[in-house]
C-alpha cells in the first residue's frame, strides 16, 4: 500500500482544468465556475500585482468540490486493487507491480493538472521483508503495516497509537496551562467543547484505543484541571459525575476512557455499508476479530447493541453507559440530600438546571459569571459539602459560603 501526497495541490490545480471537469460532470454549476475562474484573480503583494490563474480560491465554499471533481478521473483509471482518495491524499493498494504503474500514472497526469507528487511525504506500507523492486516505490518513506496512519488515525494497536496518545497528552497538558489563564467560565466552556472528548473523537472513533492506557492519564489530566478551574475538590464519585453529560446531571467533560468502545463501535457500524462495498469490489470479505471483540465486550456489559439507522448515531452507543453510571451513582447516594441534589441536576428533573453550562459568557446579556459564582454552582450541582478555593487553606460549608455570596 502507498499514500502520495501532492506538494502545494490546492493551488496548484489548473483554472482550465477544473473548470472543463466541472462542464462534463457538474453542468450545473458550470455557469458559477465560469465566472469565478474563467479569467485570472488579480492579487496585491506591495507594490507587485500578481494574476493567479491556478488553484481554487481562499473561501470558495465549492472548493474542495473543484478540486476532487478534476482528479475524480485519475482517480477513476488507477487499476490498483484498493484506489481511495480523500481530498488530495491518494492511497492505492494492491500487487507492487499494478501499484508501481499507477504511481507513474499519477505522477503523468497528475503533472498535466499541475500536481507534483512530494516525494519526501510519500510512504510505502508493506509487512516486514517485503522485497521492493521498483525505483519510485523505494524511494518512498518505508513505514511497517503495524506503524501504518491513515488521514491522522492509526490503523491498529502498536507503535504509532502510543505515539498519538503521547501527543494528546502532550498537547492537553500544555492546553490546560494556558486554561488556566483565563476566567473560570470561559475556560470551562472551551475545556467542555473542546479540550476534552470532542477533540479527540476522530483518534477514538478511528483507532483501537479502547483499554489503552494512556487513556488513563488523559482523564486524569481532565480531572486535575477541572479542579482547579473550579476550585474544588473532587473525589472518584464527583468526578464521574461531572464526566456525565450536562442533560444528566454532569458537566459535560466527557471521559475519554468511557467514549473509546461506543466511539469505535459507532463508527465501524457507519460505515459497514461503505466498507463492504470497497472490499465487495476487491473481491474479499474480511474476518475483523477486533470489532467482534469489541462488541462483545459491549453486548456483555449493556445487552443486544443498537440495530438499524439508529446504530449509525453515537449517542445510541454511548446512552446505556451513562444510564450504567447514573443508576451505579445513585445507588451510593445514602443522603436524601445528595439524592435530592443529584436528581435536581439531572434535565428529566430540571429541564433547564444546567442551562448555565451551555451559555456563553456575554457580560452585555448579564451571562457572565465570576470565579466565586462558578464555584458554587459546580458545588452545588455535584452535591459537594466542601469547596477548598486555592487561596485559602480551610474548607468551608457551601451553603455558608453562598449565603455570604448573598449578603454581599
Amino acid at each position: 500500500m502507498v499514500k502520495l501526497d501532492f506538494a502545494n495541490a490546492f493551488n496548484s490545480l489548473h483554472h482550465r482544468d477544473m473548470l472543463l471537469a466541472l462542464r462534463d460532470s457538474l453542468p450545473v454549476l458550470y455557469p458559477y465556475g465560469y465566472s469565478a475562474y474563467a479569467y485570472p484573480s488579480l492579487l496585491f503583494y506591495g507594490p507587485y500585482k500578481l494574476w493567479l490563474n491556478k488553484g481554487p480560491q481562499q473561501g470558495d465554499p465549492i472548493g474542495p468540490l473543484l478540486f476532487c471533481n478534476t482528479v475524480q478521473p485519475l482517480l477513476e483509471s488507477l487499476q490498483s486493487e484498493l484506489p481511495l482518495g480523500y481530498l488530495d491524499d491518494f492511497t492505492l493498494g494492491g500487487e507492487q507491480s499494478v501499484v508501481a504503474k499507477d504511481v507513474e500514472r499519477v505522477a503523468e497526469m497528475g503533472q498535466a493538472l499541475g500536481l507534483t507528487l512530494n516525494i519526501s511525504k510519500c510512504e510505502l506500507i508493506t509487512e516486514p521483508g517485503t522485497v521492493v523492486c521498483d525505483p519510485v516505490l523505494q524511494s518512498f518513506k518505508r513505514v511497517p503495516a503495524s506503524e501504518a496512519v491513515l488521514l491522522g488515525a492509526p490503523l491498529t494497536e502498536g507503535p504509532a497509537l502510543d505515539l498519538a496518545w503521547s501527543e494528546r497528552c502532550s498537547d492537553q497538558t500544555r492546553a490546560l496551562e494556558r486554561l488556566k489563564l483565563i476566567a473560570s467560565q470561559d475556560a470551562l466552556i472551551l475545556l467542555k467543547a473542546s479540550f476534552s472528548a470532542p477533540r479527540e473523537q476522530h483518534l477514538l472513533r478511528c483507532s483501537p484505543s479502547v483499554g489503552h492506557a494512556a487513556l488513563g492519564s488523559f482523564d486524569e489530566l481532565l480531572r486535575t484541571a477541572l479542579s482547579y478551574l473550579t476550585n474544588c475538590d473532587l473525589s472518584d464519585s464527583e468526578w464521574i459525575q461531572a464526566s456525565l453529560p450536562v442533560r444528566d446531571g454532569g458537566l459535560g467533560v466527557g471521559r475519554v476512557s468511557m467514549l473509546a468502545l461506543p466511539a469505535f463501535l459507532a463508527s465501524a457500524a457507519s460505515m459497514l455499508s461503505l466498507q463492504d462495498e470497497i472490499f465487495f469490489e476487491c473481491h474479499y470479505q474480511p474476518d475483523d476479530p477486533l470489532v467482534d471483540s469489541y462488541m462483545t465486550s459491549w453486548s456483555s456489559s449493556y445487552g443486544v447493541p443498537p440495530t438499524g439507522p439508529i446504530s449509525h448515531k453515537q449517542a445510541a452507543w454511548d446512552r446505556p453507559g451513562i444510564v450504567a453510571i447514573k443508576d451505579e451513582l445513585q445507588s451510593v447516594l445514602t443522603d436524601p440530600h445528595q439524592k435530592a441534589t443529584f436528581l435536581a441536576a439531572t434535565a428529566r428533573s430540571a429541564p433547564h438546571s444546567g442551562d448555565w453550562l451551555n451559555a456563553l459568557p456575554i457580560a452585555s446579556c448579564g451571562l457572565r459569571l465570576d470565579d466565586e459564582a462558578v464555584r458554587v454552582a459546580v458545588a452545588l450541582r455535584l452535591g459537594l459539602g466542601v469547596c477548598v478555593p486555592h487561596s485559602c487553606s480551610c474548607g468551608e460549608n457551601v451553603d455558608a459560603w453562598v449565603s455570604a455570596c448573598l449578603s454581599l
